[in-house]
């Protein structure tokens, strides 16, 4: 949207060289605005496991930090309650192949007073994946409290502060 509002078409192709699907926008009637902007945050042609969060970001006060959080784990973030046998529990994480990006993503959580913790996943011919974790039910409060994300998933978001406020916290 952002794009055919910049002077942008979108064309979308099949990259079997990448095995991944690409989006290229173009222009011919005025410069591209988004492929500039990706040129200037350091961001034109890098690949997933490349892409990191922009230096600016981190200079933003907490409530944009956390606008910007909020969207990164709409994109690539989890959430979610599970239930075994008469416990439960909630997981929140946000996954990538970019070992700088979860380090990005656990250094603006800190900002936020949230507190993570980086698991490494392998998979035979696969890039590792870098999960950042949102675990205790003191951060995962903080978590749901500080990042609106309840426009994302609804009522999960209020059945999991219900579910989290009944949890003893280790001490």
């Amino acid at each position: 949207n952002i794009a055919l509002r910049l002077g942008s078409k979108i064309n979308g192709d099949w990259c079997e060289a990448a095995r991944s699907y690409q989006l290229h926008f173009s222009s011919h009637t005025k410069p591209n605005m988004i492929l500039q902007l990706f040129k200037d945050l350091r961001l034109h042609g890098k690949r997933a496991h490349e892409k990191f969060v922009p230096d600016f970001i981190f200079r933003m006060n907490p409530q944009n930090i956390a606008i910007f959080l909020q969207h990164l784990w709409a994109c690539d973030g989890h959430f979610g309650i599970y239930q075994n046998n008469s416990r439960g529990r909630v997981s929140i994480h946000y996954s990538t192949t970019s070992y700088r990006l979860a380090l990005d993503v656990q250094e603006l959580l800190v900002s936020l007073g949230i507190l993570s913790s980086i698991y490494t996943g392998r998979k035979e011919n696969y890039k590792d994946c870098y999960s950042v974790r949102v675990d205790g039910c003191d951060n995962q409060q903080k978590f749901l409290e500080k990042l609106d994300i309840n426009s994302l998933k609804g009522k999960q978001i209020l059945t999991a502060k219900r579910f989290i406020s009944n949890i003893k916290t280790n001490t």
